[in-house]
C-alpha cells in the first residue's frame, strides 16, 4: 500500500512538472510569434519602393454644398510591385466635423476595406461610403470644371474653424495648418533631402537634391505608408500601449503598435491595446498643442525621426482625425469626445469604505 501511495505522489509531481513545462513552452511560442508576426520592412525592399514609387495625383474635386469639405478622386501616377500591387484609384473625403476637428479619410474608390466598426466608435460616416463607389468616381471624372490646380485648400474663412486643409495635386500630399498662427501641424508632402558635406565634396549634390526624406503616400492592399514633416523642437506623447522608460516619445526609434496581451516589466514591450494617437506639444510662448489620430486597427510601425514621422501599416484605410487643442487638456477632451470618455471608477475601488 505504501509503495502505491509513493507511486501516485511521483506521478502527481510528474504531471505538475510536465504541465508547468508545457505552459512555459506555450508562452515562449506566443512571445516569439508576437515578436516576429509584424516586423519592419526589409531595408532593400524599402529602397526599391523609394526608387519606383511616384505617388498619386488629384484628378477631380467635388465640394460639399455647405462648404464643410469636399470629396476628391486620386489616381496612381506609376505602379510599383514592391509589397504587392498598388490600389490605382482612391477616394479622399475631407470634412470639418467641428470647428476644432478636421477629418481626412482616404480609401479604395472601387472596393470596401476593413475599418474600425461603427459599433465600437460612433462617428460620422464618410460620404464615399454612403454611395455606390463606381458612380461616385464617374461623377468626379465628369467634373471637368473642377479639376484642381497644382495646389488647393479647404475654404475656412466663413466660420470659426481652427484648422485649414490644403493639398498639392501631383504628387499628392496634404497639410493641416492652425489658422490663428499659420503654423503647419501635419504635412505629408515630401521635401528634398539635405546633402551632406561628403556628398558635396564628391560632386553628387545634384542627385541628392532630387531625393526626398520620405516617400509620397503609398496605398497597397496590405501595405500603407504615409509620412509627415516634423519640427525638431516639438515634444510628442502617445503611440501606446507599451512599457516606456519615459512618457515622451523618443526621436530616432520605431514604435510598434501590435497588441500582444502580455504583461511585462521590461521596457519597450507591447501590452494589451493599440492607440495610434499622438499629442504634439510645440515650443514657444503659446505652447500650443494638437492631436493626431489614425483610426486604423491593423498592426503598424511608426518611425519617429528627427524631422519627420512615418506610418507603416499592413492594411485598412487612412482615416485621420486632427484635434486643434490648443491646450493639452483641450486635445484630450476633443479626442475622448470622439472615441468615448473613460468610465468613472466607483468610490469603493479607492478604498473609501475604509475611511
Amino acid at each position: 500500500m505504501g509503495r502505491s501511495v509513493e507511486e501516485q505522489e511521483m506521478r502527481s509531481e510528474g504531471t505538475v512538472l510536465i504541465s508547468a513545462f508545457l505552459g512555459i513552452v506555450w508562452w515562449v511560442v506566443v512571445a516569439a510569434a508576437a515578436a516576429t508576426e509584424f516586423s519592419p520592412p526589409p531595408p532593400n525592399s524599402a529602397s526599391t519602393l523609394r526608387a519606383e514609387h511616384q505617388g498619386y495625383r488629384v484628378t477631380a474635386v467635388n465640394e460639399f454644398a455647405d462648404g464643410s469639405g469636399f470629396v476628391a478622386a486620386l489616381e496612381l501616377i506609376k505602379p510599383s510591385e514592391t509589397y504587392g500591387a498598388d490600389i490605382k484609384q482612391l477616394s479622399m473625403v475631407v470634412r470639418n466635423e467641428e470647428d476644432e476637428l478636421l477629418h481626412v479619410h482616404i480609401s479604395d474608390s472601387l472596393s470596401p476595406r476593413w475599418e474600425v466598426p461603427q459599433e465600437l466608435i460612433q462617428r460620422p460616416v464618410p460620404l464615399s461610403l454612403l454611395h455606390d463607389q463606381n458612380t461616385l468616381l464617374q461623377h468626379h471624372r465628369n467634373l471637368n470644371s473642377q479639376v484642381p490646380e497644382s495646389q488647393g485648400e479647404l475654404d475656412s474663412t466663413s466660420s470659426d474653424r481652427l484648422l485649414e486643409f490644403s493639398y498639392t495635386s501631383a504628387p499628392f500630399g496634404f497639410s493641416i495648418t492652425r489658422i490663428s498662427t499659420g503654423e503647419v501641424l501635419f504635412n505629408s508632402t515630401p521635401v528634398a533631402a539635405s546633402p551632406s558635406s561628403d556628398d558635396d565634396d564628391h560632386g553628387v549634390i545634384d542627385d541628392i537634391v532630387q531625393s526626398f526624406s520620405f516617400n509620397s503616400m503609398v496605398f497597397k492592399d496590405q501595405y500603407l505608408e504615409i509620412s509627415t514633416q516634423m519640427p525638431k523642437t516639438t515634444s510628442l506623447f502617445g503611440l501606446g500601449e507599451s512599457t516606456k522608460s519615459k512618457l515622451q516619445i523618443t526621436r530616432g526609434r520605431t514604435y510598434t503598435l501590435w497588441a500582444t496581451d502580455i504583461g511585462a516589466y521590461n521596457v519597450d514591450i507591447d501590452l494589451y491595446g493599440a492607440f495610434p494617437f499622438y499629442m504634439d506639444v510645440r515650443q514657444g510662448a503659446a505652447g500650443a498643442s494638437h492631436g493626431v489620430l489614425l483610426l486604423n486597427s491593423n498592426g503598424m510601425d511608426v518611425d519617429v525621426n528627427e524631422d519627420f514621422l512615418t506610418y507603416h501599416i499592413i492594411g485598412g484605410v487612412l482615416d485621420f482625425y486632427f484635434f486643434a487643442g490648443p491646450s493639452p487638456l483641450a486635445v484630450v477632451d476633443q479626442y475622448t469626445k470622439l472615441i468615448g470618455r473613460p468610465a468613472p471608477m466607483p468610490f469603493w475601488s479607492f478604498g473609501k469604505q475604509q475611511f
